[in-house]
């Protein structure tokens, strides 16, 4: 896999940058990316000192040959960790998240009380006449709407999730490489290193749970304004089109695009991606204090003189890490292009649907309304080829890997 290689390459990159400051530290972020790389760098430097010394050539060759053995066993420990983390977020967190996203998002653009008003409506004089005209523009608003907002919210949250994970796997990586069981520092177990670090910090599972329930923020916050959102730019994208004006797949197309800039262009006008799916400070402290079971178990001291830290503090510092990517080039890149995915798959699925059929805008919203069950149910048409290519997608497979090694910043 080229991200594979890729986040090897950022790893020693980063290395070479960073060599006169590095310091033996299990930390958050860069340093302790830095320190994961280094020890298995330093330990199989001391083995090759270790083998070859003064003495024959066969001896200095056979150094050199376990040193690279070393360095080999080293990045298929870490290749073979970062490939896992991509499994796990694709194929056990996400499906579960996107259950979660689809209830909010049928709450929160459900069709049924106006379709139920306009089914309630009877008679035919003008006024009546116009309140149904009205009630269809907005069934017609609501039924793009919902499907928009799916076509943005899970390549959203899919992402989301796997930045999560791999700044947490990132770091279990480096705790069990690095930390003996007591808490004691090594490095790759067989090459202990003797490290005397000043801090040591190890994510406990009450720090691990909560950081990851900021996920849940996406779907049970953000939905609702997501839709409003797209309520407007559907307002705009279909000004102009009569609820009897024949529409074909190619316009329920450029519809959809339409409203996908609009969207995209509001959010970077209204504070970014960080503050569409991500609570602020004082918004999470109110969202987690609602369900809390129980007080942070706060055991993340590890040796270090008079050093204490709370999980509060570092579940605080890998969510910043989360807001600083989602802020980069790199995840809007990746953003972009697995939402135009989704946008090339549903256009696929509509032309199927409708074929070369120029039907009534009437009669064409319910069809697109229920392109979000394809993109979000279980068993939706569409929704596990849209995942696997979201996944595959280069930009996507760069963001991971300079995610998991701290990368280009």
């Amino acid at each position: 896999m080229q991200a594979t290689a890729q986040f090897l390459q950022n790893y020693r990159e980063y290395i070479r940058r960073h060599a006169g400051s590095l310091a033996f530290a299990l930390g958050l972020g860069a340093a302790g990316a830095s320190a994961a790389y280094y020890a298995y760098q330093s330990a199989s430097s001391r083995l090759a000192d270790s083998l070859g010394g003064p003495g024959s050539g066969s001896r200095r060759l056979g150094a050199e040959t376990a040193r690279q053995q070393q360095q080999k066993d080293a990045d298929e420990n870490l290749a073979n960790h970062f490939v896992s983390v991509q499994t796990i977020s694709d194929t056990t967190t996400l499906p579960q998240m996107l259950e979660e996203l689809e209830r909010h998002l049928n709450r929160a653009a459900s069709l049924d009380a106006l379709v139920l008003r306009l089914r309630q409506l009877k008679g035919g004089d003008s006024e009546i006449e116009a309140t149904k005209h009205a009630l269809w523009r907005e069934l017609a608003e609501a039924g793009f709407a919902r499907t928009a907002s799916a076509i943005w919210l899970l390549p959203l949250l899919q992402l989301l999730l796997r930045v999560q994970l791999n700044i947490l796997g990132r770091q279990l990586f480096m705790e069990s490489n690095l930390l003996e069981p007591r808490g004691r520092p090594g490095a790759w177990r067989a090459q202990p290193m003797r490290l005397s670090p000043t801090e040591l910090i190890r994510v406990g599972k009450g720090a691990q749970e909560q950081f990851l329930e900021y996920a849940h923020y996406l779907p049970e916050r953000s939905v609702q304004a997501t839709v409003e959102r797209h309520k407007l730019a559907a307002y705009a994208a279909l000004e102009g089109l009569e609820l009897t004006q024949p529409l074909t797949a190619e316009q329920v197309h450029e519809v959809l695009s339409e409203m996908a800039a609009e969207f995209e262009e509001a959010v970077r006008l209204s504070g970014g991606w960080v503050d569409l799916a991500l609570p602020s400070a004082e918004d999470a402290a109110r969202y987690f204090a609602s369900f809390r079971r129980a007080p942070p178990d706060n055991s993340a001291l590890v040796p270090g003189p008079q050093v204490a830290i709370t999980d509060e503090e570092i579940v605080r510092a890998m969510v910043e890490e989360v807001e600083q990517v989602m802020s980069r080039p790199l995840f809007c890149a990746a953003l972009k292009a697995s939402v135009d995915e989704v946008i090339r798959q549903v256009q696929e699925l509509v032309q199927r649907e409708l074929g070369d059929a120029q039907l009534p805008m009437a009669k064409v919203v319910p069809r697109v309304s229920l392109v979000a069950d394809a993109l979000l149910k279980p068993d939706g048409a569409i929704r596990q080829s849209v995942l696997t290519a979201i996944a595959s997608l280069p930009e996507v497979e760069r963001l991971a890997a300079s995610v998991y090694s701290f990368g280009p910043q």
